[in-house]
């Protein structure tokens, strides 16, 4: 189906954007990266092709590179609610990938994933969170259950019920 949009319109970006969407889907991340880099140097300003690409390089491993691709989006006026939220997702995400982010800071950005309904990726952000403050001297036992109480409210919010009772 791309190369026969790709036959009847070569130049058409959006058709470079469906190819590259569709080799991160498959997972070459080569080929994915490569032409969301050339679709954010030709388009800056088109959002999607930046989010595609720290999509990329957030799989890849790369968080640092991946968040540069997200800040880059700042630069540009963000139109609609939603691409703003995916880009602070992302944004979270690549920041969570970084061991140096920790305590209320990492709970934050959990937040951030939980109200996106990411929830198992704020569950672990907050159990690392949790993890850090059990090894605190002295044990600030307050603090702890008041991760716990928000991890079970997370569930909660996501359905998750036994979860929820686990935490």
């Amino acid at each position: 189906l791309v190369d026969r949009a790709r036959a009847l319109a070569p130049e058409a970006h959006e058709v470079e954007g469906s190819q590259a969407l569709l080799e991160l889907h498959l997972g070459e991340l080569e080929a994915a990266e490569a032409r969301f880099a050339a679709l954010v140097r030709r388009r800056p300003a088109q959002h999607e092709y930046r989010m595609g690409l720290a999509e990329v390089r957030l799989r890849a491993g790369r968080p640092a590179e991946g968040l540069e691709a997200v800040d880059g989006a700042w630069d540009h006026p963000v139109p609609s609610r939603r691409q703003r939220a995916m880009l602070l997702q992302l944004q979270a995400r690549a920041l969570l990938a970084d061991p140096a982010v920790t305590g209320d800071l990492r709970a934050d950005l959990g937040d951030i994933l939980a109200d996106a309904g990411q929830t198992e990726a704020a569950l672990v952000a907050y159990r690392q969170v949790l993890t850090e403050a059990s090894a605190a001297t002295p044990p600030d036992y307050a603090y702890q259950i008041d991760l716990r109480a928000r991890m079970a409210e997370i569930a909660l919010a996501a359905g998750d019920k036994p979860r929820a009772t686990e935490e």
